[in-house]
């Protein structure tokens, strides 16, 4: 059995480590003019517009700012469905929508503690590591 490399879903926004799978972080820029956070990839600062930005690792943390039940996937959807939406503010400031996962719907409320974590999508070609939301215990 060949064991397949695993890969990010976008590499410019959640970041693996090859030796430790369980280090794995979201990552974006921080503004060196105005101090914001920038989920993401950044040429520029979205809210000064300076060009002074570094490279940082978020710590994962965030709390449940809005959530959706998704019954129809878009096209291209590779999860189950239905599926929950989430729009998480992390500690540093950015929103981030993903899919949380280990809930029941029921149980969300906004608010509430969650973590990233991912899942793998495995193929024929390529196992791809999903980052995704789940509630903070």
């Amino acid at each position: 059995m060949t064991i397949k490399k695993i890969v990010s879903v976008d590499p410019s926004r959640f970041k693996l480590n090859e030796v430790n799978p369980d280090e794995f972080k979201l990552i974006g820029y921080t503004c060196n003019e105005c101090d914001i956070f920038i989920f993401g990839p950044a040429t520029n600062c979205q809210k000064c517009t300076n060009a002074d930005v570094t490279p940082v690792d978020f710590s994962g943390d965030a709390t449940l700012h809005s959530y959706t039940l998704i019954k129809v996937a878009p096209a291209g959807w590779i999860g189950a469905t239905p599926y929950i939406l989430a729009e998480a503010e992390l500690s540093e400031g950015p929103h981030v929508l993903a899919e949380i996962i280990g809930v029941d719907f029921d149980d969300l409320s906004v608010g509430i503690p969650l973590k990233i974590a991912y899942v793998i999508h495995d193929s024929d070609k390529v196992a791809t590591a999903v980052y995704k939301w789940q509630v903070s215990k």
